[in-house]
Formats: C-alpha cells, sequence, structure tokens
C-alpha cells in the first residue's frame, strides 16, 4: 500500500488513494457523481497550481491532493441520494437553458395533401449555479493526539456533509413540485396499494416512475405488508433497496433517512428535473500557521430544477 506524508515525519497509509488508482487503470471508466474519474483527477491536475498546497499538513504532490478528493468523494457518493432522482448535466457556464415544447400534433394526410404544421412553442427553464461547501479544520494536535485515522474521520464526514445537503435540497424540492399527490389509504402506513395506485395515476399522464423512494420507516411498513411479503416469498426479484419492485417493472426502491418520515416519493427521472453542475466537488487548502491550524474547504456549484411535475408522484400520510 502506497503511503502518504500528510504530516512530516507521520505517515498514514491511504486507501483511498489505492482505490483511486485501481478506479482510473479499469478499462471501463467509473462515473462519481456524474463525472468520470478521469476527469476529476485531469481537472485537479489543470487546477495545482492555483491549489497552493501547505508543505506543513499536506504534501504539494498530486497524488496527494488526488487522495484528499478521493476521500471526500468516497464518503459523499453513497449518500448522492438526489442524483439518482433526476437528470445530471454538467456545462462550465454560468447558467444553462432546458427548453420545454409543446406536443407535436399528428394527423391522417390525403394523397398530395398538405402536410399539417405543428408550430412548437417553446419555454425554457433557467438553472443558474450556487454553491455550497464546507470545511475540514485539522489541528497538529488533533492528528498527533488522536489514536485512531483522524484526517480521514475529518475528510469522510466533509464528504458526507456536503452530498447530503445536495440530495435534501433536490428531495425537498421534489416533494413542494409533485404534481401527483395522494393520502396513504391506511394512515401512517405505506403499503403496495398505494405505490400501485400513484403508478397508475403518472402512467395514465405517460411519465411512468422509475424510482421510489422511501424513508426507513416506509421501507419497514411495506416489508409488513402481506402483499409485500407474497411477492418476496413468491418472485424471482428480491425485494430490497436498489432492486425493481416486482409487478411494477423499473420502479428502482431508495431508501434514505433524507426522505421526510411519512412521505413516499415516485419519480419518472426522465422527465421530472435537472441538477445543473457547474463544477462538482474540489477542494484546497487555507493554512493558519498562528492556530497551528490547517483548513480544508470543498465546495461545488451546481442548483437544481424541476422541469414537469406531472413526473412526481407524492404520497403523505404513509
Amino acid at each position: 500500500m502506497e503511503k502518504v506524508s500528510w504530516l512530516k515525519g507521520k505517515d498514514i497509509e491511504s486507501p483511498a488513494l489505492h482505490r483511486l488508482n485501481e478506479t482510473l487503470g479499469a478499462d471501463k471508466p467509473i462515473v462519481r457523481g456524474g463525472r468520470l474519474c478521469t476527469e476529476m483527477l485531469r481537472d485537479l491536475k489543470e487546477r495545482i497550481g492555483v491549489l497552493k498546497l501547505s508543505e506543513t499538513v499536506l504534501s504539494s504532490d498530486t497524488a496527494i491532493v488526488a487522495s484528499v478528493l478521493a476521500q471526500v468523494w468516497d464518503a459523499a457518493i453513497p449518500n448522492l441520494i438526489g442524483r439518482q432522482l433526476c437528470v445530471v448535466l454538467t456545462k462550465d457556464a454560468p447558467s444553462i437553458k432546458i427548453p420545454k415544447a409543446a406536443a407535436a400534433s399528428v394527423d391522417w394526410v390525403a394523397e398530395s395533401g398538405e402536410l399539417p404544421i405543428t408550430e412548437e412553442q417553446y419555454s425554457f427553464v433557467t438553472i443558474t449555479a450556487r454553491k455550497s461547501g464546507g470545511r475540514a479544520v485539522i489541528s497538529r494536535d488533533m492528528v498527533e493526539d488522536a489514536e485512531w485515522d483522524v484526517v480521514d474521520r475529518q475528510l469522510a464526514e466533509l464528504g458526507r456533509a456536503l452530498a447530503k445537503f445536495e440530495s435534501k435540497y433536490i428531495i425537498t424540492k421534489l416533494i413542494e413540485d409533485a404534481e401527483n399527490q395522494a393520502n396513504a389509504q391506511t394512515s401512517g402506513q405505506l403499503k403496495f396499494n398505494d405505490i400501485a395506485s400513484m403508478w397508475s395515476t403518472m402512467a395514465a399522464n405517460d411519465r411512468e416512475p422509475d424510482v421510489l423512494a422511501v424513508n426507513p420507516s416506509e421501507y419497514s411498513d411495506l416489508l409488513k405488508d402481506t402483499a409485500i411479503q407474497n411477492l418476496i416469498a413468491f418472485s424471482a426479484q428480491e425485494f430490497k433497496p436498489g432492486n425493481p419492485i416486482a409487478y411494477l417493472p423499473g420502479l428502482k426502491i431508495i431508501v434514505s433517512s433524507l426522505v421526510p418520515q411519512g412521505t413516499a416519493l415516485m419519480v419518472s427521472t426522465r422527465f421530472a428535473g435537472a441538477l445543473f453542475v457547474r463544477r462538482d466537488y474540489t477542494i484546497e487548502e487555507v493554512d493558519d500557521p498562528i492556530n497551528d491550524l490547517v483548513h480544508v474547504p470543498a465546495t461545488a456549484r451546481w442548483n437544481y430544477a424541476t422541469i414537469d411535475p406531472l413526473a412526481i408522484g407524492k404520497i403523505t400520510s404513509a
């Protein structure tokens, strides 16, 4: 295992760097939160002159910076729930315009007859990037006195916090903008019938959902539902997070505490909304020698907007 120097005279093994190198060497590129790992590292190398990495706590070597960013990403990825609920668009621009067009019209045409003209009327949804960020503060005393890898811990906590903030914002907007709304048939309990009814409502508008997002409490309700228990017993497809629900093809299950308790969210991710990412999570370093601290800020520029409220279904009182 390759070692990296976080602090002069103190070597800490970096499994994140090892995993990053394995990923970059793989035949098939792995996407991390909407960006290829190769893109992430290339961009990082291009920005290395801007980062001004300190030699007191963080090494100036490019691989070390990649390791720090990989630690943040490794913790962030499992919490990027919001990116599974919408389309992710990346562009290096302050804002992006997404066109919405009225449906085209088609009719029978007689021999040698004139084809009907469809006068498309477009509207636009403009998404302007905003900045989110946080920072991990690392002191020499903290590194020297801790009995565990406190640097990795701090970076991981930062990654989780960044991802949860983004996901929480997307989920909140989806719930607010949902055009299809219904109360659970049994107050306080989410059942298979509730999901089937909402699926039918959305599919009738050609917005067949492909994701079901629920709080662990509502997932527990489903596991107690006899209809789900029968699916578990007799279906070849196991009922668990990440799998589609049997007899509701393609409805992937996402279980997260970021979904409010008592609410179930069904989304047609192709139509519902877009996450515009101008700059994904990047890090820099600020040295505070007077207080013997190093601040490791991580920031990103992004924003989310709902495009089609009919592509979102919300079940409440579950």
